[in-house]
């Protein structure tokens, strides 16, 4: 207990620092007191007053009662602190449920460590095709800090909470707290309870980001599996309107010596899609033999325009594919 006596009477001062010797005094009022022994008036403090009396036994019990209502205050904030990290791990948690976003999420996790443990300074890394690096900060962080950082080269996105301000190098000799991918720092110590809440609300947001690349990564298989099916479609297609094409033209008098080796033709090109498209199951199971052969571009080119050509006299007729 530190203890401050403020009286006109040295022998009272002298007495009471006799009897309590095993304790810290305080010199001066401005000075921190967990009791102020007084015979004065004095304003509103934080500390416990109790009356200078000459009855040191009375001054005794009632240092003991100061020491006790002190535990108690340091109890009930400790109780109030803990009561509110759990308040924002309750609400941080319900906004990773509201979403499947990633960067949102890492945002929600970032608001709420500033929230209970007030950082100066947080840096989290998102590995992905392209490295992401989140930057948090109480003030505006320099291009110098930011390759500390930031030593992969990721794609950094900031949030200044006071951009007018510059952040020091300094920051980096301050306490902190990190795990494989955040890191975040403060000038006071984190005390073990913060400690403890930063493990929570970290290991709180990974199932969360672990879904939400799920699903990112199931959208983006989804976007492609799309894109395949339009692809074969119209892969599926032109062969198909090719042939269609040839025996209309056929069936209007055209001349079969020309349009029935087309159409010919296009029935092996669909035989030969879907013969692709039966390979792709062995080339997923490494099961394709691949055979290169040379190819004349001239071949093709003949082989393209006569496919148009044919689209172009439909047209010319009125007619659609």
């Amino acid at each position: 207990m530190r203890i401050l006596i403020l009286s006109d009477d040295e022998q009272k001062i002298a007495r009471y620092k006799d009897a309590f010797r095993e304790h810290e005094f305080a010199a001066y009022l401005d000075e921190p007191a967990d009791i102020i022994f007084t015979d004065k008036h004095l304003p509103e403090t934080d500390a416990f007053l109790a009356p200078a009396t000459d009855d040191l036994e009375l001054a005794s019990r009632m240092l003991a009662a100061a020491a006790q209502m002190k535990k108690l205050a340091a109890a009930n904030k400790d109780l109030k602190n803990d009561l509110y990290h759990l308040k924002v791990l309750y609400e941080t948690g319900s906004q990773f449920s509201e979403t499947l976003d990633e960067n949102e999420i890492i945002r929600y996790m970032i608001d709420g460590l500033d929230r209970a443990l007030s950082f100066s300074l947080c840096s989290v890394l998102i590995p992905g095709d392209e490295d992401v690096l989140l930057v948090g900060s109480v003030y505006e962080v320099s291009d110098e800090l930011v390759k500390v950082l930031n030593p992969t080269g990721a794609k950094v996105i900031k949030t200044i909470k006071n951009p007018a301000k510059m952040l020091s190098f300094d920051v980096l000799q301050y306490s902190s707290l990190s795990n494989d991918c955040i890191k975040i720092y403060r000038e006071t110590p984190f005390t073990h309870e913060e400690e403890t809440f930063f493990q929570a609300i970290t290991a709180q947001a990974a199932a969360p980001v672990h879904n939400a690349q799920l699903y990112q990564k199931t959208a983006r298989l989804e976007k492609l599996k799309s894109e395949f099916v339009s692809i074969v479609s119209h892969e599926l297609r032109t062969p198909l309107t090719s042939i269609k094409n040839s025996l209309d033209i056929l069936e209007a008098g055209g001349e079969i010596e020309k349009f029935l080796p087309m159409a010919q033709r296009n029935a092996r090109r669909l035989d030969t899609i879907v013969a692709d498209l039966l390979d792709l199951s062995k080339i997923e199971a490494g099961k394709i033999n691949y055979n290169f052969v040379p190819t004349d571009v001239r071949t093709l080119v003949e082989y393209v325009k006569s496919e148009f050509g044919i689209r172009v006299w439909r047209r010319g007729q009125g007619k659609r594919d």
